[in-house]
């Protein structure tokens, strides 16, 4: 199916090019991509990373709060701060290029599911080395859902109150946590430029790579929080052992968060964004339409559910969490074909999502 993709890609843009200038936008209408580039660097990415290590930082405080006085408000405390990070790492995400690739965030900050045996493991004491693959699912917010969380707050504040080892696993993942956000933020320093001022639409382009990165975390979206969970990808068999953040209850606003936060980097925020891309193209101002019309249903599908604890939706109201599939499915040739065909951009990602 990648190669249909591909192909159909090819001709649609060959079509596009073929045509009058009706649907290709003329020298007046020309798009200026360098003030698209500098918004997202500038006014999305950029802070976005900022806002993340701050929030981490507020979790390293009230987890150092907990650590002196072992209350169960205190370590509430530090689980409204654990979400808070967790929740403005959904608008970064996406941009696991550059800094954030090379670095390898995205896989350090949130692989799940987390493998418990391992974290309890690592947490019994003595020095662990945290940045080893083998451990690449025991470490980041995953690891803390069930560090802060457990089977219930009574629980964990039991084993954290009782085991010193276990507090200084959880300040240790916090620190890595802490050290890879501000590496990837001091990259950017000196990625901006490079960045900002690579134009043009070829697949080692930035705006190849914020297509295609969006576009895929998309999927991510779809498929990982929501798709494998509800059983789309297993023929109806529900998998709740893949549920990004069981131990907090918190998966289904996080799933929420990463809807809103690609919503906003479609509009580019504030400033100049995909949305404005397209209005050059007659084509791309129904295009434009429909993706948003689109996303409004995604996020009115998500409210139905984004407070509940999604292992009770998949019991109770199964259909509700196919629904929003669904909804974020029917949105997919919009940003994945039919967008880029108008960007002259190809999908370079590969995946298995038959679309």
């Amino acid at each position: 199916m990648r190669v249909k993709l591909i192909v159909f890609s090819f001709l649609t843009v060959g079509l596009l090019s073929s045509k009058c200038s009706k649907d290709e936008p003329d020298e007046e209408q020309s798009f200026d991509q360098f003030a698209l580039l500098e918004n997202y660097a500038d006014n999305i990415i950029i802070p976005g990373y900022e806002t993340l290590f701050n929030n981490l930082a507020s979790l390293e405080d009230a987890v150092e709060t907990f650590d002196t006085d072992y209350s169960e408000e205190n370590l509430i405390l530090a689980q409204e701060e654990w979400f808070k990070a967790y929740e403005s790492f959904q608008k970064v995400q996406m941009f696991d290029f550059g800094p954030a690739m090379n670095r390898g965030l995205k896989s350090a900050l949130a692989t799940y599911p987390t493998d418990t045996i391992k974290i309890n493991e690592n947490a019994q004491g003595g020095f662990v080395s945290l940045g080893t693959a083998d451990n690449i699912d025991a470490i980041g917010f995953p690891a803390l859902d069930y560090l802060l969380f457990d089977l219930s707050n009574q629980k964990a504040l039991f084993r954290l109150t009782n085991g010193v080892n276990r507090r200084a696993h959880v300040l240790a993942i916090i620190d890595k946590m802490m050290g890879e956000t501000l590496s990837v933020l001091s990259d950017w320093n000196s990625y901006r430029d490079e960045f900002t001022t690579s134009g043009g639409t070829s697949s080692t382009s930035s705006l190849s790579y914020l297509v295609n990165e969006f576009n895929k975390d998309f999927e991510l979206t779809k498929n990982a929080k929501i798709g494998i969970p509800a059983g789309v990808k297993s023929l109806g068999i529900i998998r709740p052992e893949f549920i990004e953040a069981p131990f907090s209850k918190k998966s289904l606003e996080l799933a929420h968060a990463s809807i809103l936060g690609l919503r906003e980097a479609y509009v580019g925020a504030d400033g100049q964004g995909f949305d404005n891309w397209l209005k050059i193209y007659d084509n791309g101002v129904e295009l434009n339409t429909r993706i948003l019309n689109a996303f409004q249903e995604i996020e009115q599908a998500s409210e139905l559910i984004n407070t509940r604890e999604f292992k009770e939706v998949l019991d109770t109201d199964l259909q509700l969490a196919v629904d929003l599939y669904e909804k974020l499915q029917a949105n997919v040739v919009n940003i994945k074909t039919d967008m880029p065909a108008l960007f002259g951009i190809f999908i370079t990602y590969q995946d298995n999502d038959g679309d």
